[in-house]
């Protein structure tokens, strides 16, 4: 890389997706220093800007946990999807944080109580605390963080007053500290350019705005201003406030940014005593020109005060609340023409990855990307560059009330999709495909053994519908539908067939197939005929054959992965003898006690040279102690008997 010039680096990371940029970031220190830079920061956000589907909104939510805070950091699409994202939760000193609105990407936060300001990006998951500032005898009242576009460089905008501070008196003190410079200094402000309250100031366009009165009497009305502070030229301007709310307790206003437009926002406390009503002024005018002019919209709930939520977003027709409205969440959307609510979700994602995050050297070696296998085109930003790409997920909900749609086009669909992204990056070596045991052995009648030229009957499957049919029939369309697009588009494509996976687990939730594997325990009956006569793999021998695949240059085609086979009667035996204190049953409806096991053949994974390292004890043990550790299985299934 050293020999490419530094312009042409620059053109090539300026076009890669953000979680891209985050493996780059680590690469070397010249693409560390390039990806960093707040003017290299500055030009990505405005060229991912050009691409409505890449922007999104970052909204912010505090947890405290012991002696720690989190700062949730949540997305919503531009267009206000239906959800709202949990993306990044940084753990942060203990405190109460004022989390400022993201600019280009990045977001600055504040302690309440002395605990510093920090600057994050949660994209890449970098947090910065900026200096302490020489601050004895005063108290912290509010930041701003904003862009200066002419200069490429960030600022931040602090206001401190004295300890002992004269309200009829202007006390305030402006601090700025430029990113780059790594020191604050001090801005001399006139006294009708102070500062109200303890709101954040707003940025948008270049300028930092906040609300300033020169009230001499706490009791009587207020004429209040709307102060405009450059951050460029650092220059104080006055706007006037619209005229029919000039006098009005300006402590129930306050300033916000919508789509990129300074917006006053007025609950009027003594007219409506419930608060259900909302007005927001949108300012129109032109600070340069000194050209002034205000344009007001008004949200109305018929039964539920809103003075809890704030505007965040505005698309054009709904504007995004952001905040608790009773009998309905934190953020619900008001359209603007119909004058109704509808409330978003919020999802948490990283609860679902939240083991994988803790793995040793996961902050280093793991890199984590949003894909939905119901989207085409999702995975492509992740496979691009890739040499290498295990399928491993698939749709499983055996209890789906619309199995069509939310299991068997899904799981089809989503093969496909991650397949036309191997075809798209045009660096992936091999793709290995996890199929199941439910594409070769689910027929009216068993046979005594299974290799991988074994299909199963989708005629008989879709008649029965017996347990996780919806499951054998996906998992088997989607292998064809595989082997179809590998041979058209030239994809080195390489399938592993498991059957039962079993042992020891990272996530907090009990694994679909250990659902059905402890069964005997659990007493699930509808799970026993899935290993009435079943096959069984621990999850290490499986995950080791998934990259014995990959890298062995002979593997191709079809290769069945079954270490164990054994009846219900066997498994059962074998629990029972190993954890009398579960009371395993030792018969079973319809299960003859000479019944004879079905063999899945291993033979052409093992003559290519793999080796299984665990027994059947290994994974049932291991599946048991690990249920038992995370409180998803009891310590005994023994009846509690009431003396009374």
């Amino acid at each position: 890389m050293a020999s490419i010039p530094t312009p042409i680096i620059f053109d090539i990371l300026i076009r890669l997706p953000i979680k891209s940029l985050a493996r780059f970031k680590t690469l070397n220190k010249l693409c560390r220093s390039f990806i960093t830079d707040p003017h290299f920061i500055y030009t990505h956000f405005k060229n991912g800007a050009n691409k409505a589907n890449n922007l999104c909104l970052i909204l912010s939510c505090m947890e405290h946990r012991n002696l720690n805070s989190i700062i949730h950091f949540l997305t919503v699409r531009a267009d206000i999807d239906e959800l709202a994202i949990v993306e990044y939760s940084a753990p942060v000193s203990f405190d109460s944080y004022q989390v400022l609105p993201s600019c280009n990407g990045l977001v600055c936060f504040y302690g309440l109580h002395g605990r510093g300001v920090h600057v994050c990006n949660p994209s890449t998951k970098d947090i910065v605390r900026l200096p302490d500032i020489d601050a004895d005898g005063f108290r912290s009242l509010s930041c701003g963080f904003g862009f200066d576009e002419m200069s490429g460089i960030y600022k931040v905008i602090k206001f401190l007053e004295p300890l002992a501070a004269n309200p009829f008196v202007d006390n305030l003190r402006i601090e700025i500290f430029t990113v780059g410079y790594n020191s604050w200094r001090t801005i001399r402000c006139h006294p009708c350019f102070g500062f109200l309250h303890h709101e954040p100031p707003v940025f948008t366009g270049g300028f930092f705005y906040w609300i300033n009165t020169a009230v001499s009497n706490p009791d009587g009305p207020s004429s209040f201003s709307i102060v405009s502070f450059d951050i460029g030229n650092e220059i104080f301007e006055a706007i006037s406030p619209p005229e029919s709310i000039s006098e009005k307790n300006c402590h129930n206003l306050y300033l916000v940014e919508l789509r990129g437009e300074l917006c006053l926002v007025d609950l009027d406390y003594e007219l409506d005593e419930d608060r259900k009503t909302m007005d927001i002024w949108i300012f129109k005018g032109n600070i340069v020109e000194k050209k002034e002019h205000w344009v007001k919209e008004t949200i109305v709930h018929q039964s539920e005060p809103i003075d809890t939520t704030r505007p965040v977003a505005f698309n054009g027709k709904e504007i995004l609340l952001h905040g608790f409205i009773k009998g309905l969440g934190h953020l619900n959307c008001y359209n603007l023409l119909t004058g109704c609510f509808r409330q978003l979700k919020i999802t948490d994602n990283l609860k679902k990855v939240k083991h994988l995050l803790e793995l040793p050297k996961a902050k280093t070696h793991l890199t984590l990307w949003k894909a939905d296998l119901g989207e085409e085109g999702s995975f492509d930003d992740a496979i691009q560059g890739c040499s290498g790409v295990f399928h491993v997920a698939t749709p499983m909900d055996f209890e789906s009330k619309d199995p069509e749609n939310e299991v068997i086009k899904p799981t089809i669909n989503g093969v496909l999709s991650v397949m036309k992204a191997c075809a798209k990056a045009k660096t992936v070596r091999r793709l290995v495909f996890t199929s199941s045991a439910g594409t070769i052995d689910v027929a009216e009648h068993q046979k005594p053994l299974y290799d991988e030229s074994c299909w199963s009957d989708l005629e008989f499957i879709q008649a029965k519908k017996m347990t996780g049919w919806m499951y054998f029939v996906s998992k088997t369309m989607a292998e064809q539908a595989a082997w179809k697009f590998a041979k058209e588009n030239n994809i080195d494509f390489v399938s592993i067939i498991l059957p039962l996976v079993v042992g020891p687990f990272l996530m907090q939730s009990m694994p679909p197939s250990l659902i059905t594997a402890l069964s005997p325990i659990t007493g699930n009956e509808a799970h026993y005929s899935i290993i009435k006569q079943g096959q069984f793999v621990h999850l290490d021998d499986l995950c080791r054959a998934h990259i014995f695949l990959f890298e062995n240059s002979k593997a191709e085609d079809r290769y069945i992965c079954a270490s164990h086979h054994a009846t219900i009667l066997d498994i059962a035996k074998m629990l029972g003898e190993n954890y009398p204190e579960y009371n395993v049953p030792t018969k079973f409806k319809d299960v003859d006690k000479n019944l004879k096991s079905v063999e899945f053949s291993s033979k052409k994974l093992m003559d290519l040279g793999f080796e299984f390292k665990y027994s059947l004890a290994d994974m049932f043990t291991g599946a048991v102690e690990t249920c038992r550790a995370k409180g998803l299985l009891p310590l005994s299934n023994e009846k509690k008997v009431n003396i009374n």
